[in-house]
């Protein structure tokens, strides 16, 4: 039984090292972007049209080389994904304060009462001893979530469970509020929202990130400094961007100074943060802008490790990056292949992407992935929504 989650980032202890193959890909959800003017509607003022060139067809590109070090290797291929909206910015403790609030309607139509959908506080670790104290209560159990003056800041200490509960409120509170606008033109659409899938959380960062910054000159973007590791030790950064400050610092928000391989990364535009940013307001730009897609607190996905969790010892990615049978397995007494063939346990661990402050350098980049039990809750884990129109067959 796992109570602790299945892999995380950390290096395994060498007698049992081995890596992990996670494959994103998965067939698109054949969503589509509706017209226009039903993207305008106030109900949907938070959400970012994420579609190709023509806004029609699906989403297609190539995964990136994955620059840090862990046992999880996401492999490099070819994705696809239908059109979808996706929220701006991480779901703030005020937006899911509104959604406990709405009590009635949530336990009428989803069997949740506020308690089972209220943050873990506890999630925020207790402060270590020190030579002047010992081990200390964290204030942000009991203020973070609460107090007004973090109402902007990302809700954190939530399970997959709670983020899809508010997914599935959202959902039908915006059904409802545009159920006279969903028949556009003689064509009818619904519309779900939910946890993207992970290669709807890539294409987000193909989107938003690289195509605009292949596109523009430097002058119109926002700063977006996205480096890979420079020379061993030279501690070049693997991500400075928190970006869309409205005072232009753009403060690198990850934890420690050194890679799980040892190197030192440069203090020169870091901070020492021990609580997430708040999600920024968005000056005018001439392309979609997403905040804190990496950085700031890890998002879940809906993307389960089931069939997309392998390991090396009973399957092998072979020169064609293709995953096949390794036929020549051997007999290990400290053998985890057994846990990749429990379905139950891996349908009950999610992928989550996109680094935190509370993390090391690596989770940062954005082929990294953890996988987490679907009940686990941290201080550095949150959520974004993405939303699908789906045109209603007659």
């Amino acid at each position: 039984m796992f109570t602790l989650g299945l892999f995380g980032q950390k290096s395994p202890h060498p007698e049992f090292l081995m890596h992990y193959y996670f494959k994103a890909s998965e067939p698109p959800k054949e969503s589509v972007l509706p017209p226009a003017l039903l993207l305008h509607k106030k109900s949907l003022i938070g959400f970012l049209p994420i579609s190709n060139t023509l806004g029609k067809e699906n989403i297609q590109f190539q995964s990136q080389k994955q620059l840090g070090f862990d046992t999880i290797f996401s492999i490099e291929e070819p994705l696809i994904c239908s059109p979808f909206l996706a929220y701006k910015t991480e779901i703030t403790n005020f937006e899911y304060a509104q959604f406990i609030s709405d009590s009635d309607f949530v336990m009428t139509h989803l069997g949740y009462n506020a308690r089972q959908l209220y943050p873990d506080t506890n999630a925020w670790p207790l402060i270590a001893a020190n030579e002047l104290a010992g081990i200390q209560d964290n204030p942000y159990r009991h203020f973070y979530f609460q107090s007004t003056y973090y109402q902007n800041y990302p809700v954190v200490g939530i399970t997959y469970l709670q983020a899809k509960a508010y997914c599935d409120w959202l959902g039908l509170k915006i059904n409802t509020e545009l159920s006279n606008d969903l028949q556009s033109q003689g064509i009818r659409y619904r519309l779900e929202i939910d946890l993207p899938t992970a290669t709807e959380w890539m294409a987000l960062f193909e989107t938003c990130i690289v195509k605009p910054q292949k596109q523009y000159p430097k002058k119109l973007l926002s700063k977006q400094i996205f480096n890979a590791f420079g020379k061993e030790n030279q501690g070049r950064e693997l991500l400075n961007f928190i970006y869309s400050q409205p005072n232009n610092t753009y403060r690198t928000n990850f934890s420690g100074t050194y890679t799980n391989r040892g190197f030192q990364i440069s203090n020169k535009q870091s901070y020492s943060a021990n609580i997430p940013e708040p999600s920024p307001v968005f000056p005018p730009k001439p392309y979609g802008q997403i905040a804190h897609l990496l950085g700031n607190v890890s998002e879940w996905t809906s993307t389960p490790a089931w069939l997309h969790l392998y390991n090396n010892k009973s399957i092998i990615l072979n020169t064609q990056g293709q995953l096949v049978t390794n036929d020549y397995q051997l007999a290990s007494v400290f053998d985890l292949s057994h846990y990749l063939v429990d379905e139950t346990v891996l349908k009950n661990h999610n992928a989550i992407k996109g680094g935190s402050y509370f993390q090391e350098l690596h989770c940062l980049d954005p082929m990294a992935v953890e996988l987490k039990q679907i009940n686990h809750s941290a201080a550095y884990l949150g959520f974004r929504p993405v939303l699908r129109f789906y045109r209603v067959q007659k």
